[in-house]
């Protein structure tokens, strides 16, 4: 497995959390410069930030297969890829497209559904699932070394992790305001949540793409045979 190298001053340490700052800034600017109504139409679920974010998810899978990841990396391709893919449908809301219960909730399996269905959902399901389990137990300890380190790809991973959180808070959160403390917000507050929300994930696979570049420059590529024989 990889280890990050431990130089002390890696340049780039601070490109995602930019990138991140970034995608808050056009949030806010969006949502200051235009009308709530539009901002909701610009951030809708199948508005175009959001159709972008998944287009952006398929795109970074196919350079992850193509040459985003070092020869020396083998066993990270194809789960990336997985996730990547999983993370694009999810966008596109391709888990309920044929059904009006997720596939990813436990009620779906459980309800009326024909089993072809089910059975089709949960092997997609557990593919993805199967992909980022294989990632965290293969490359978790690495990203947690390098993380320490201060590694520019680890603190990218972090980032992203971080940056979905966050767009998830931001997300549920009206809905825990409305529900458990009966605070409604206003439109144009909703407006704001909803851009914040959509930038941070449209942010998401630009951060992988990122982090991709930065191990790339992290892990040198396997020297040829051919190269080290003297004649």
């Amino acid at each position: 497995m990889h280890r990050f190298p431990t130089a002390p001053h890696l340049p780039g340490r601070f490109e995602a959390i930019g990138l991140v700052a970034a995608c808050a800034a056009v949030a806010v600017l969006a949502w200051w410069l235009l009308a709530p109504e539009a901002v909701m139409r610009l951030m809708d679920e199948s508005g175009p930030i959001e159709e972008t974010t998944a287009m952006l998810y398929f795109l970074v899978a196919a350079y992850v297969l193509v040459a985003g990841v070092p020869q020396a990396e083998p066993s990270l391709p194809l789960p990336l890829c997985i996730v990547l893919c999983g993370f694009g449908a999810r966008e596109l809301d391709l888990h309920k497209a044929f059904t009006e219960t997720s596939v990813l909730k436990v009620s779906f399996y459980l309800g009326d559904a024909p089993l072809a269905h089910k059975l089709m959902a949960a092997a997609v399901v557990l593919a993805v699932l199967a992909a980022l389990l294989h990632l965290l137990v293969r490359h978790g300890r690495t990203v947690w070394r390098g993380l320490r380190q201060g590694h520019p790809a680890a603190i990218t991973v972090a980032v992203f992790a971080a940056a979905m959180v966050a767009a998830k808070v931001i997300d549920r959160s009206r809905m825990v305001l409305l529900e458990d403390f009966g605070v409604a917000i206003g439109t144009s507050t909703t407006a704001l949540f909803i851009a914040l929300e959509e930038t941070l994930e449209f942010g998401l696979p630009l951060i992988v793409l990122l982090g991709l570049l930065r191990h790339r420059r992290a892990v040198p590529a396997p020297v040829a045979l051919s190269a080290r024989q003297t004649p």
